[in-house]
């Protein structure tokens, strides 16, 4: 076998890995989203955080999911919010996040903040270790949520999602290709922690 012919069939096995490693993730984590009226009440509602516009504005994926969220906590579908984002200085996501949901008439006995949760999986761990969750809601985009549940399960909570897909968004293709991306990082992670 040549060099130009071993090196294709070798970069069409990877590809052929990388979709099934996608399919998988996104399988897994599909079947634990429900709908606002499908879903069994929880404790917690985590709402993952997103950009921020300067002026404390939600962008519109984030303004989406707080929509939901402050839905899901009207309709006694979750007690508590629980805000997890990137607020250092010059992001400001969990300050928007509280200023929006309380604007929405959330209590803020009702809204717990994570000012670290830096990733989805950031995110995750400490809504389990600092937060004491065993069992909780996520809200983020569609295209999001099964690698959040599939990470959630890995780490042992009882999750289910609900999708925050309120109007279509920019950029959907570099996002859904970042996503992909974060599938396969999301399954090698959980790979090589077994």
């Amino acid at each position: 076998m040549t060099f130009w012919p071993a090196l294709a069939a070798l970069a069409a096995a990877a590809l052929l890995a990388a979709a099934g490693i996608n399919l998988h993730v996104w399988r897994s984590g599909s079947r634990l989203i429900r709908t606002v009226d499908n879903l069994n009440s929880t404790a917690l509602g985590l709402v993952l955080g997103a950009r921020v516009w300067p002026g404390n504005v939600p962008s519109a994926m984030l303004e989406d999911r707080l929509q939901v969220a402050a839905l899901l906590w009207r309709r006694k579908r979750v007690e508590k919010l629980l805000l997890s984002g990137d607020n250092r200085p010059g992001h400001g996501e969990v300050d928007a996040m509280e200023a929006h949901l309380l604007a929405l008439g959330v209590l803020p006995q009702d809204l717990l903040r994570d000012e670290a949760g830096l990733t989805t999986h950031t995110s995750l761990v400490r809504a389990r270790g600092l937060f004491a969750a065993h069992s909780l809601t996520v809200i983020t985009q569609g295209f999001h949520l099964p690698r959040a549940l599939y990470s959630a399960q890995r780490l042992g909570l009882d999750a289910h999602g609900v999708p925050a897909d309120l109007r279509p968004y920019a950029r959907m293709t570099r996002n859904q290709v970042r996503e992909t991306l974060a599938r396969l990082k999301a399954f090698l992670r959980w790979s090589s922690a077994i």
